[in-house]
């Protein structure tokens, strides 16, 4: 018979998985590091109860992934895929699945994230319901199409994304973001501008979407005092405080070529923080 002791030690445990789980799942899109570190401490208990399933290594991924900790977020991604696959829970599979392709990108192996994105795709077109998550796959397609500098083809992708992205949805500014940047690329930065401006006009003050499109207009204009002034007071802190190491990275780079032209005795600190940076997500030094 089991100890009144034992019993109450895996009620506390249990309890606790399923606590962190739900403090997880709050804090996910607005304080990725208390999500992180939530769900982190509901594996630990989940592995010796065998609680832990695919939502739970889908959402630690996915904090992963929003961090820039592209290798250990493949980890547990293939753990959520693994076991969505040995579920049959084929619709789940394809979160996970469109997430890997991003992190695959995002350390070079390209081929691998096409080719698991174009299945996604092909897979939810046969879902009638899933309109938002067949835009997703498209700004995907397009963000690996821009990391490939095939920018005539992320510019394609990232069109047929709006077409099935409500207005209203926080992915569309998303999707605004990843079109400006290959607008850009392709030298055609006024219509980047309108698109940012577009894309603005559609979010709150202060908000971290509405954060991030002004951040990349003024990245534009980083010859006027005040471009400069967000980007270090207002867009750079914000990011960092939400755990975007990877677009504080794509920032600080930005003004560095900024400052090598025109104050190279300024450069220096953003180079630090770069490699600051770079270092800890290369070392999967997760900051909790």
């Amino acid at each position: 018979m089991v100890s009144l002791d034992a019993r109450a030690a895996t009620f506390n445990d249990e309890a606790s998985y399923w606590y962190n789980r739900q403090v997880g799942i709050r804090a996910i899109h607005t304080n990725r590091k208390e999500a992180l570190r939530a769900f982190l401490l509901a594996e630990e208990k989940g592995d010796a109860l065998n609680l832990n399933n695919e939502t739970l290594y889908y959402n630690i991924g996915h904090c992963l992934s929003d961090m820039g900790f592209a290798s250990r977020a493949v980890e547990y991604l293939l753990k959520s895929q693994d076991l969505a696959e040995k579920s049959g829970n084929t619709s789940f599979s394809v979160y996970t699945r469109y997430f890997l392709a991003e992190n695959y990108s995002n350390v070079g192996r390209h081929e691998e994230a096409l080719k698991i994105l174009k299945g996604c795709l092909r897979d939810e077109k046969k879902v009638k319901s899933a309109k938002v998550t067949i835009g997703l796959i498209y700004k995907r397609i397009a963000r690996v199409c821009f990391n490939t500098q095939d920018y005539r083809s992320a510019l394609e992708n990232i069109d047929l994304a709006f077409n099935y992205i409500d207005r209203h949805l926080d992915a569309y500014a998303n999707i605004t973001y990843v079109k400006a940047n290959i607008l850009i690329a392709m030298g055609s930065e006024e219509k980047a501008m309108a698109c940012l401006n577009d894309g603005i006009a559609l979010q709150e003050e202060g908000e971290t979407e509405h954060i991030i499109l002004t951040g990349r207009k003024h990245l534009m204009t980083l010859e006027e005092e005040a471009s400069r002034q967000y980007i270090t007071t207002i867009a750079l802190p914000a990011f960092e405080a939400q755990c975007l190491f990877l677009l504080a990275i794509d920032f600080y780079e930005v003004l560095c070529r900024h400052y090598e032209m025109h104050n190279k005795r300024k450069v220096w600190p953003y180079y630090k923080r770069i490699y600051e940076l770079n270092s800890m997500l290369r070392k999967g030094d997760i900051p909790l």
